[in-house]
Formats: structure tokens, sequence, C-alpha cells
């Protein structure tokens, strides 16, 4: 049986511009592509928040929860601002 987790995160960027972004989160997309994480990103220009959905399936809850918490934890290195968890589900 395999397992899975969500994480739903607001990530308070101070990065307003979307090209530059784009750019910098690029080598988060690039692991998500490689290790098979389903990763959803939007910016909304309303509060200027980015939002991440980051969804994880593998053979045991402990890869899962890993997986997703390290994608967190590069967008906060990457962006350098405050992650809200919105959503957390495993």
């Amino acid at each position: 049986m395999n397992s899975w987790c969500r994480l739903e995160l607001r990530i308070n960027t101070k990065i307003k511009d979307v090209e530059k972004l784009g750019k910098m989160v690029k080598p988060i997309i690039a692991f998500c592509d490689k290790h098979d994480v389903a990763l959803r990103a939007t910016y909304n220009t309303v509060d200027e928040c980015l939002y991440a959905r980051i969804d994880v399936e593998g053979l045991t809850s402990r890869y899962c929860k890993g997986m997703a918490h390290e994608v967190k934890q590069m967008y906060k290195n990457t962006l350098k601002c405050k992650i809200d968890v919105l959503l957390e589900a495993y």
C-alpha cells in the first residue's frame, strides 16, 4: 500500500517580480521533477503571496513527509521568507 502526503503553503515573499521569482524557484521545480513530487505554485497579486501545493506518493509515510518538508525548506532557504502551512495531510 502506498502512502501520501500533501502540504499547502502560503509563502510571504517580498519579491514582487514574477519573472525573478520564477527564476529563483527553478531548482525547486527541477528537484520535484527528479523525485516525482507533484508541485503546483501560483502567485496571488492581491495579497502578494506565493501559494504552493506539494503532493508526494511513496512506499512509506516517513518518505512522503520527509520529501514534502524538504521542498518546504527549499522554498524557505531560497526565498528567505516566512512560510505559513495552510494544510498538512497524510
